[in-house]
């Protein structure tokens, strides 16, 4: 994994980044999941809510769970105090359907003034996820009006396409 804290590449022209710019991306270690926790209760406050809430006890132990066994990946935006800006998160598995090992995004947490650290998050997400084999990825965005059309936008301009609709139901 690439982690580079001084340069970020801007169509394929190598550009100084100004300090306080500066991140590190890299994966999250199954001890540090409770560091994300503010940013997911962040992101589902801003949207209005998810079906189901966002529960931080249950959301820890899974995903620390998950990353244990090597079932999850989370990667995150490190800032240079230490402090996670923004993080995405999924799992990987055999697709159901032709059994092409594939990563399926759950989460993706970012500010709403990180779009370059979300670039750079599903940048270095594909890189990793190529690394371990992985030959599709699955990407979502929540449908509000607050997130959708600057997380299809992110995803469109990465080359993801839009594969239909997905829909929730609480029971």
């Amino acid at each position: 994994m690439h982690l580079d804290w001084s340069y970020r590449n801007d169509a394929k022209k190598r550009v100084r980044v100004p300090s306080e710019l500066r991140t590190l991306i890299r994966r999250l270690l199954p001890h540090e999941v409770s560091q994300v926790i503010g940013l997911g209760k962040a992101m589902v406050e801003e949207i209005g809510g998810i079906p189901g809430g966002f529960n931080a006890a249950v959301f820890e132990s899974t995903w620390s769970a998950l990353l244990q066994v090597g079932l999850g990946i989370i990667l995150v935006s490190q800032e240079k105090d230490e402090s996670f800006s923004s993080a995405i998160g999924g799992v990987i598995g055999p697709d159901l359907n032709n059994g092409m090992l594939c990563f399926s995004e759950t989460f993706f947490f970012s500010g709403t003034n990180n779009g370059w650290n979300g670039i750079k998050l599903i940048k270095e997400l594909e890189n990793t996820l190529k690394e371990i084999g992985v030959k599709l990825i699955y990407m979502n965005s929540l449908h509000n009006d607050k997130a959708t059309d600057r997380v299809g936008r992110l995803y469109e301009l990465k080359g993801y396409r839009k594969y239909g609709y997905s829909y929730t139901k609480s029971l």
